[in-house]
């Protein structure tokens, strides 16, 4: 199915980003305001929830993340896009390993709905799932596989299951368009 192969592809590309830090590839994170918007707006337009400010934004070998952060709560949302298909084949199987769920993972997420979505003309599905962070703190987290600009994409968006609000997640798919204005 396309969809489930564009949420595979997307992860690899997450992993894709550590990996190429953590092999000593040279990243520059981008803090400006600015720079991190228009990093953002070469991945998808969209209207940032009220409270969420700008983290960073890098580009390094095609691939490109976008990462802002709740100002008083809990919440992150990240944006990522690789320009590289080619890339994902040879991640595939490096990055099984890694996969939850694979190995001696221990997965303890809970997937707590799987919602249909249409971003621009692109049907896609929103994972919801819930964990515990690095303090044991209860979150939520919904992820979405979707079509950019510029190639395969991924939305990240999670807050502490506390601060949940699917008003302001909703409000955030429904305004992700590629028209720029």
């Amino acid at each position: 199915r396309k969809g489930q192969k564009m949420k595979k592809r997307t992860l690899f590309l997450l992993i894709a980003l550590l990996l190429l830090s953590a092999c000593g590839k040279q990243t520059m994170l981008e803090t400006r305001p600015e720079k991190v918007n228009q990093t953002a707006a070469a991945i998808i337009n969209f209207e940032l929830p009220t409270g969420f400010g700008t983290d960073f934004a890098t580009s390094v070998d095609g691939y490109s993340i976008v990462a802002y952060s709740h100002k008083n709560q809990s919440g992150h949302l990240y944006l990522i896009q690789s320009q590289n298909d080619a890339d994902f084949d040879l991640l595939e199987q490096e990055m099984n390993k890694y996969v939850a769920g694979s190995g001696n993972v221990q997965d303890h997420r809970i997937i707590v709905e799987t919602l249909p979505v249409h971003i621009d003309d692109q049907s896609a599905e929103v994972v919801i799932s819930e964990d515990n962070n690095g303090d044991g703190q209860r979150y939520r987290q919904a992820l979405v596989a979707f079509e950019g600009k510029g190639g395969p994409a991924l939305l990240v968006f999670s807050t502490l299951t506390n601060d949940w609000d699917t008003n302001t997640l909703n409000a955030l798919l429904e305004s992700l368009n590629k028209e720029d204005k």
